[in-house]
C-alpha cells in the first residue's frame, strides 16, 4: 500500500517566476533529498 500526502510550504523564497508557465511549481531535487521528502507522480 502507498500513502501519499499533500501538503504546503511555508516562509519559501521565490528564485525564479516565469509568467507563461502552465503546471504545478518545480521544487528543487537536493531541496527534496536533503528533506527526505518522496515523489508521488512524475
Amino acid at each position: 500500500m502507498r500513502w501519499g500526502v499533500h501538503s504546503k510550504i511555508h516562509n519559501a523564497t521565490v528564485t525564479e517566476a516565469n509568467v507563461a508557465y502552465i503546471g504545478s511549481m518545480p521544487i528543487d531535487e537536493d531541496l527534496l533529498e536533503r528533506t527526505e521528502v518522496k515523489r508521488l507522480a512524475e
